[in-house]
Formats: structure tokens, C-alpha cells, sequence
């Protein structure tokens, strides 16, 4: 009897450990899951940042099943990668991987953006984490997340005479070339799962939404000078895009499936 009550404690003694974690612990298992690989396109080879998957025992497994838009958004465009550098290393992939590694290691507001989710993650799993004080929530409003979200459609180029408008799903860097608001990149990875998980379901609603607004918008008459015109036509569907309904419910919908990893309370 006293043997079982001895390995009984030591059981419920292994099984606290295990549901206990050390920020330095989520920190170093937080790189884990950012890779970067080599890839060859007609003949030549290129740098691809990516998400692993991790294997499937890996205690962070679901959480990067559940947020691979957010965490792919946040390696993309947050991480302070050099691109000159990344070429330089293509052709010794190690020097690359080594490269990256270090990026990560120094870049400290990428890293702790990361682990803010991963900790919000581990808490709603009953996984406390040593030393670590729980943040208050900061309130964004759903207007500033649907302003975001609306800039992830870009209209790109007038055809046909300014007849037509060609557009596509941009992931960052062109939406936000000339935003005059404080960037959150968590916002903006947040507004970018809404969108993106839209654009990849059978239905595309939200895709079927752009249309429509900007054949509204072409017919406006903003300017004959098709550079401005496309600078102002922009503009209109970012601010029409920014009050559609259906953009509006799929921010919702999306806070809801994701609010527990969030550092912000969305205002509805």
C-alpha cells in the first residue's frame, strides 16, 4: 500500500511538471515552429519562410493547426529579415538556417509577439507558466480590424481603358505602403486570417463582395488621369470594403474562433 501511494505521488508530482512551463521554455519551443527552407524555381534557388507543422505530439501541435494564418502573417511581415542576406546564404543552406536562427534570436518583438499567443494558448489548457504576470486585455474596435482587413484586397491596376480594375490578395507589404495609422502587426495578422480563410473557402464571399464594390467604384467618376483615379479608387473600396456586413461577420466570427490566444478584447 505504501509503494502505490509512493508512485501515486510521484505520478501527480511528473504530471504538474508537465502542465508547467518557464518563459525561457515557450520562448526556445516558440522558434520551433518558424523555418526557412531553400526552393528552386526555373533553375534558380530562393529563400521560403514557413510555418512547420511539428510533429503531431508536440505540445504546441494544435495551437499552429488552429493559427497558421496569424503565425504565417507574423513571419512574413513582422520578422526583421535582411533579403540580401538571405540571398547571399541561398547556396549553403546550413549558413541560411544559421542566418535565420540568429534573426529570430535578436528579433525581440517578433519572438514576444509569438509567445503572447502561445501563452494564451497554454493558459486556456490549464498549462500555467512560472513568473509570468497575466496581462490586462487592451479594446480595439471592430471599425480599426475591418480598416485593416479591407486593405488585404488590392486593387492594383486599371485595364481596359480604366474600364477594369485588376485586384489581388496581398499578404502585407503594399497595403500598408502608404497607411498613416500606428501598425500592429498582430491586428494586421489577426484582419489577414479573416480575410484569407474567406478567400480559401469554396463560397468566397468575401472575394464576391470586392467585385461587387468595385464595379460600384468604377463607376464613379473620380478622376481622368488613371493614375490618380487608381490611387482614389483604392481608397473608396477600402473605406466601402471597411463597412460591408459580410466583412464585418467574418471578423467576428473569426475573433470568436481565436479570442482566447488574443492580447485584445475586439469592441463589437
Amino acid at each position: 500500500m505504501k509503494n502505490l501511494i509512493m508512485v501515486f505521488l510521484l505520478f501527480l508530482s511528473f504530471n504538474f511538471y508537465a502542465q508547467n512551463k518557464s518563459m525561457q521554455e515557450v520562448k526556445n519551443d516558440a522558434k520551433d515552429i518558424f523555418q526557412i527552407k531553400v526552393m528552386e524555381f526555373n533553375a534558380k534557388k530562393y529563400p521560403v519562410l514557413l510555418i512547420d507543422t511539428l510533429d503531431a505530439t508536440h505540445y504546441l501541435y494544435s495551437f499552429v493547426q488552429q493559427n497558421k494564418l496569424i503565425l504565417d502573417y507574423l513571419l512574413q511581415n513582422q520578422l526583421a529579415m535582411n533579403s540580401d542576406s538571405l540571398m547571399k546564404f541561398v547556396e549553403t543552406e546550413n549558413k541560411l538556417k544559421e542566418y535565420f536562427s540568429n534573426t529570430i534570436e535578436k528579433d525581440t518583438a517578433f519572438i514576444n509577439t509569438a509567445t503572447t499567443l502561445i501563452i494564451n494558448y497554454l493558459l486556456t489548457h490549464n498549462i500555467s507558466i512560472s513568473n509570468y504576470i497575466v496581462s490586462d486585455k487592451y479594446e480595439v474596435s471592430i471599425d480599426r480590424i475591418a480598416s485593416i482587413a479591407a486593405r488585404f484586397f488590392y486593387p492594383n491596376k486599371l485595364v481596359d481603358n480604366g474600364k477594369g480594375i485588376s485586384m489581388k490578395l496581398c499578404v502585407g507589404a503594399l497595403s500598408f505602403k502608404d497607411y498613416e495609422g500606428d501598425r500592429n502587426f498582430l491586428e494586421e495578422a489577426f484582419a489577414f486570417s479573416a480575410v484569407m480563410s474567406s478567400a480559401q473557402s469554396n463560397e468566397q464571399e468575401l472575394v464576391e463582395e470586392y467585385k461587387k464594390i468595385a464595379k460600384d467604384a468604377l463607376h464613379m467618376n473620380l478622376s481622368n488621369n488613371n493614375d490618380i483615379k487608381l490611387n482614389r479608387i483604392q481608397g473608396a473600396i477600402w473605406a466601402l470594403l471597411s463597412k460591408n456586413e459580410k466583412l464585418i461577420k467574418q471578423i467576428k466570427d473569426k475573433y470568436n474562433e481565436h479570442k482566447n490566444i488574443l492580447p485584445f478584447t475586439l469592441l463589437l
